[in-house]
């Protein structure tokens, strides 16, 4: 069975206090920021570059032992069946110098910003509602 190992992760801007949601068009889904790790890169780099890429938000860092956690699930790609491993970093947003990207475009994004209770209800996965349920816990602990 292929494995599919993927990062990415939830924006969050520590004025504002607010998350980052990009809206996937084509399917009228609230999702978190993802994709595959390119040949050489690390998860936390794959996991940068992919929320740069999706958001459109260049001045960001990843929080320091910033993982969220991660998500595993099978799945059927081209009528095999697949694993994925997905994991989901803190990334903080330090200037908002927003430039559309040919991802955005390419894959038919858009994003908002949500305050965590907004976020939580737009999610469409279970398992990103208790990703960003962990955001609120790490933001409060951590004093981002």
């Amino acid at each position: 069975m292929k494995t599919h190992v993927t990062a990415g992760g939830v924006l969050y801007d520590p004025r504002q206090q607010k998350v980052y949601l990009i809206y996937k068009k084509e399917r009228d889904e609230w999702l978190l920021p993802k994709g595959h790790i390119e040949g050489g890169e690390g998860i936390e780099e794959a996991a940068l570059r992919e929320i740069k890429e999706e958001t459109g938000y260049n001045g960001i860092e990843l929080v320091k032992d910033g993982l969220l956690g991660k998500t595993e699930f099978e799945f059927e790609l081209n009528g095999e069946k697949a694993f994925k491993v997905i994991y989901y970093y803190l990334a903080k947003l330090l200037e908002a110098d927003f430039r559309e990207t040919k991802e955005r475009n390419t894959e038919g994004l858009e994003g908002k910003w949500f305050n965590l209770p907004e976020a939580i209800e737009k999610a469409k996965h279970e398992d990103t509602k208790k990703l960003l349920e962990k955001v609120g816990l790490f933001i409060n602990r951590s004093k981002l």
